[in-house]
């Protein structure tokens, strides 16, 4: 009886060992920004430290460990999709960022630096080649080539489409694009509750009118699409649900990048960014290979949120 008490009490030492060895992972954030820098800025909660992706098809190969939300050990399929979507980036030219997924009790879901940033200092890096780009798919794509036929036209409209269509593919090249994508958005007044509503004042009411035209001219370009090319594209024009989907997911992530790059795009990882407009910084871009490059606004140390500005002031 003494040899197995011992025997439980050695366990019970080793365990806790590991458990200490496990909490030395975790990332110290404890060093927050200063706040005479950065007012209103908002702090995360704790990282750990996961295995490196791999990057063995890579241009660009990890040189430590990429950190992860801490919440995430309770959220085993977000940190899947997104270390599949950080290594279809890597795949695809982008050097690996430094900045997780993170949610912030302010913004939302948002981006948290990994590192420390300098002010100025290129922060994402977003080759053309992970651009969802509306004049793309309009020239260089089947459903391009089909809306053309049926003198369907509008940026948003065609993204909205186009992200629908591969979204219903199993092996599309976008999928793990779009399964980072959030799969409601309830704060989008097109969502509202009848309760919501209750409440809603003339503007949010015009805003969602218009948003519902937006919709019936995108379900009704899916249902001619439907009715031409029924091999190809009946499941879009019954999937009014996730026309609704596709069509919130464009008008809230689009990016204008006229005039070098025309249409509307999704931007993967930079779509991510919350907007601020004193510490943010809009995207600047390559002409000669569109490559989006965002700057870090202002000094953003490991486990802050990473701003851009949607538009100048």
């Amino acid at each position: 009886l003494k040899g197995a008490l011992n025997f439980i009490i050695i366990c019970w030492f080793v365990i806790l060992l590991a458990r200490s060895q496990r909490i030395d992972e975790i990332i110290d954030i404890d060093d927050k920004i200063n706040s005479k820098d950065t007012d209103d800025v908002s702090t995360t909660t704790i990282f750990l430290s996961h295995s490196m992706i791999n990057t063995s098809k890579s241009r660009f190969v990890a040189s430590s460990d990429v950190p992860l939300l801490l919440n995430d050990i309770d959220k085993g399929d977000e940190n899947r999709r997104w270390k599949a979507f950080l290594s279809w980036l890597i795949d695809n030219g982008t050097p690996l960022p430094p900045v997780t997924l993170a949610h912030f009790p302010q913004t939302g879901r948002g981006l948290a630096c990994t590192t420390n940033l300098k002010n100025n200092e290129p922060a994402l890096v977003i080759p053309y080649d992970v651009i969802m780009n509306s004049d793309r798919i309009s020239h260089d794509t089947n459903l391009g080539n089909d809306l053309y036929q049926l003198d369907i036209e509008g940026a948003h409209l065609i993204l909205s489409l186009y992200l629908l269509h591969e979204k219903h593919k199993r092996t599309s090249f976008w999928k793990p694009y779009i399964d980072i994508l959030p799969k409601e958005y309830p704060h989008i007044p097109l969502y509202y509750s009848d309760d919501d509503l209750s409440y809603a004042d003339g503007a949010i009411l015009t805003k969602i009118k218009f948003m519902q035209q937006d919709l019936d001219d995108i379900v009704h370009a899916a249902k001619r699409l439907g009715s031409s090319f029924p091999s190809r594209y009946d499941r879009l024009a019954s999937d009014e649900v996730g026309l609704k989907w596709a069509m919130v997911s464009v008008k809230s992530r689009n990016w204008g990048l006229n005039p070098q790059l025309p249409g509307s795009s999704l931007v993967p990882l930079a779509d991510m960014l919350n907007h601020h407009p004193r510490l943010g910084k809009a995207l600047r871009m390559q002409e000669d290979d569109y490559t989006i490059t965002i700057d870090a606004g202002y000094e953003c140390k490991r486990g802050q949120e990473l701003f851009d500005k949607y538009y100048e002031n």
